[in-house]
């Protein structure tokens, strides 16, 4: 049963990734984490339709789903998930700009 749970969520991780249109500017190292991202999901897919995984840990499959979900609310954007809080300085000297 956690076999084909873990192949569903490794699919919708893959499909989601793949169906991403891309409307900003590129980023090759964004652009090599999501391809990785995808490569491995579907690998597990693949690996498990073979038969040649074991059983996966309750962990794992957990955190797949925590990806899975991550993924569905940045909508595909792999960027928005790596992407890090600006600086409290910078953040304020943005308001700033904008009100004057």
């Amino acid at each position: 049963m956690m076999l084909i749970i873990n192949a569903i969520i490794c699919s919708l991780i893959v499909l989601r990734l793949a169906l991403f249109v891309r409307t900003g500017r590129h980023r090759l190292f964004i652009s090599i984490c999501a391809y990785l991202i995808t490569v491995a999901a579907g690998a597990e897919v693949i690996l498990t339709l073979y038969g040649v995984t074991s059983t996966p840990s309750y962990a794992e499959v957990f955190l797949k789903a925590i990806l899975c979900i991550a993924i569905f609310q940045a909508r595909g954007n792999v960027a928005s998930l790596l992407k890090l809080a600006p600086k409290p300085e910078k953040r304020e000297r943005r308001q700033t700009l904008k009100l004057q």
